[in-house]
């Protein structure tokens, strides 16, 4: 007899067949396997420099067309930050410049020529 649930919270006995029962109590009874000892083989591992190589050739390398794509892309991206952050940096500056002239406590220039320069400066020309 063998008590085995049938749902959640009911178990019901079951009767087992003789092969069944007689299964369970050879492999209960029976000593386990002896072990068959052997000799460990030791495995050589590869050097640094062979196996860099076998993961270089399991690398997925792009494609020529792959490269200049991406390439171009790269170079146009820093092309526009460079320019915008020229730009900034050129507005900032005139700024700067614009209340360094103005201030009551600039540089004691007369508001002429520190118009004349702020104007030079704002429109890239130098003297």
């Amino acid at each position: 007899m063998a008590i085995t649930r049938t749902k959640k919270d009911s178990l019901v006995e079951t009767k087992l067949s003789e092969k069944v029962v007689s299964d369970i109590k050879t492999a209960t009874t029976e000593p386990a396997e002896k072990k068959v000892e052997t000799k460990a083989v030791k495995i050589k591992k590869p050097g640094f420099i062979a196996s860099t190589i076998d993961e270089l050739k399991k690398v997925q390398w792009p494609t020529l067309q792959f490269v200049l794509r991406w390439s171009g892309v790269i170079i146009l991206f820093t092309f526009v930050m460079s320019m915008s952050l020229g730009f900034f940096d050129h507005a900032f500056t005139g700024s700067i410049k614009f209340v360094d002239c103005t201030s009551p406590q600039g540089r004691n220039q007369s508001v002429q020529s520190c118009g004349t320069e702020l104007g030079e400066y704002l429109t890239f020309r130098r003297s």
